[in-house]
C-alpha cells in the first residue's frame, strides 16, 4: 500500500468531556496544503498545515501524529465511485502546545 504511516486518535465525547481513543496506526498520503486551502492565522506557518488522503475511517476533530507532530483533522471529504467509498481527505492543522 502506498503512503506513510501515521497514528490516529479518534475523538470521543462523553458527558461534555472530550478524550481520545487508543492509538491506531493507519497509512496516508501526506501533502503540504495549498495556499487556497488554508486560512492565514497569527502564529502559524504554511508548513503547519497538511492535507492527508486515506482509505481509513477519519472524522472531523480527530487527532493524528505525523513525524512526531500532532495535527487536528479538519472537515473530512469522502470520495465515492459507483456509490462505494474510495478514499477520504482532510486538511489538518498542527496543534501548538
Amino acid at each position: 500500500m502506498y503512503g506513510r504511516p501515521i497514528v490516529l486518535f479518534s475523538r470521543q465525547e462523553s458527558d461534555g468531556d472530550v478524550g481520545y481513543a487508543e492509538a491506531a496506526s493507519i497509512t496516508a498520503i501526506i501533502n503540504p496544503a495549498q495556499a487556497s486551502e488554508t486560512l492565514i492565522e497569527p502564529g502559524y506557518a504554511s508548513s503547519d498545515v497538511i492535507r492527508i488522503y486515506t482509505v481509513s475511517s477519519l472524522a472531523h476533530r480527530d487527532k493524528i501524529v505525523f513525524e512526531d507532530k500532532e495535527y487536528e483533522v479538519g472537515p473530512v471529504e469522502e470520495f465515492r465511485f459507483q456509490n462505494q467509498p474510495m478514499y477520504r481527505t482532510a486538511v489538518c492543522r498542527r496543534l501548538v502546545q
